[in-house]
């Protein structure tokens, strides 16, 4: 393997100062549409399905988004990995020709591949079936890998990185693909064009202390250093099936991941990013219109018809069963365990809606959340809680990036 150079090592592990390289205000707006985990699959096993109730209609979402693509126009379809079930290579297949058709109407679509995608699948065959979906269009590839960087436009550069480390849930990044990454900054620098970051796995931290490990890259701090250092303003990731925001910020430089949620998962949401002239970034988070896209396919199918409240329905389900297992085996008051159940509902729909910023301070200062605390301490699901409602203060389906 080859050493890092001085300059570099220095830069990913943070010594010193770090002030931001300022690229030029872009000449173009842009607009760019992203979803992650679509987990297709088109033969469902038992085991499969009942990963989320919603994967029964994977076939449909999939679809629903790609009309959505096609309708919205924007100027890309970003695909942040898992977009496979279980990597199936007839399961790719039929996704590429999904995104075919995307394409094909003007849409660009770019990808990069999740742990779920290479279980049946090698790398070779995830290059081979998604060619036309950011490989063929790359100016630089590594060697490494299967990262890529694409020119969306003349100011704004996709570093796609494949963070996949084989049969393993946690990302990885060797130290040749971190030279690969600073020589496509430095290249990006010289051409005065902003550097838009995208992996499958996590970037920061988004929850407690040690359960990171299956989420983050392994050499995140070294990938935020030196992002941070080219003035990178924004990373985007999936992985968790949840939504979330974190900055990071060293010296005079700060750089945004937003972490995209399972689209099968209630609210089906993906995002929207728009890129203004003035050095803006916003994104926004919205809901999936499956029963929009049903009703133009004359579907009598009547939860495709009505799918929020499908959706929405498996979600309240999910909830209340949720605290069952953590509560089985306590010796509480029945009252006890009741509230501590009804608190978990209320706790994950809320979460699953993006709305615990809203609610937050109600729920810590709700009896039933110091029930969790006397009796589950250290346990998984007090520890989330504690987490988030400690830590999800903003609407992470509206967020704006000034850089």
């Amino acid at each position: 393997m080859k050493k890092l150079c001085l300059g570099l090592l220095c830069i990913l592990c943070g010594c010193g100062s770090i002030n931001a390289v300022e690229s030029a205000a872009p000449a173009h707006e842009l607009k760019l549409m992203i979803a992650s985990d679509l987990h297709y699959q088109k033969e469902l096993s038992s085991v499969s399905a009942s990963i989320v109730g919603q994967m029964v209609y994977n076939d449909e979402i999939a679809d629903a988004l790609c009309e959505t693509a096609i309708e919205n126009q924007p100027e890309a379809l970003i695909l942040l990995g898992d977009l496979s079930n279980v990597g199936a290579y007839a399961d790719h297949e039929r996704m590429a020709a999904k995104l075919a058709r995307v394409k094909a109407a003007g849409v660009d679509v770019y990808v990069v591949p999740g742990n779920h995608d290479l279980q049946q699948s090698s790398a070779a065959d995830f290059e081979k079936i998604y060619a036309d979906f950011g490989f063929n269009q790359a100016f630089s590839r590594d060697r490494d890998s299967l990262s890529y960087a694409v020119k969306i436009n003349d100011d704004c550069w996709l570093l796609a990185l494949d963070t996949n480390e084989e049969q393993m849930a946690y990302g990885h990044l060797s130290d040749n693909t971190l030279m690969w990454v600073e020589k496509v900054l430095k290249e990006a620098e010289q051409a005065n064009a902003y550097v838009l970051g995208i992996s499958h796995h996590n970037l920061l931290r988004h929850s407690m202390q040690g359960t990171e490990n299956s989420f983050m890259i392994d050499k995140a701090d070294e990938l935020a250093n030196l992002l941070l250092h080219y003035g990178v303003p924004l990373y985007l990731s999936g992985h968790r099936h949840g939504r979330s925001v974190q900055t990071k910020t060293l010296g005079h430089a700060e750089i945004t991941e937003i972490v995209s949620d399972m689209l099968l998962n209630y609210p089906n949401i993906y995002g929207v990013l728009d890129f203004s002239t003035d050095r803006t970034i916003t994104y926004e988070g919205k809901e999936l219109d499956v029963s929009a896209w049903a009703v133009k396919q004359a579907s009598q199918d009547e939860k495709l018809l009505n799918f929020k409240t499908y959706s929405y329905d498996l979600c309240a389900a999910k909830a209340a069963g949720m605290g069952s297992t953590a509560l089985a085996s306590k010796q509480l008051d029945d009252l006890d365990i009741q509230a501590m159940q009804t608190f978990m509902e209320q706790f994950y729909l809320a979460y699953a809606q993006g709305e615990i910023y809203q609610v937050r301070e109600a729920m810590l200062a709700d009896p039933a959340y110091a029930l969790w605390q006397q009796n589950c301490k250290g346990e998984t699901y007090q520890r989330w809680i504690e987490y988030v409602l400690n830590n999800y203060k903003e609407n992470y389906d509206r967020w704006e990036i000034r850089y």
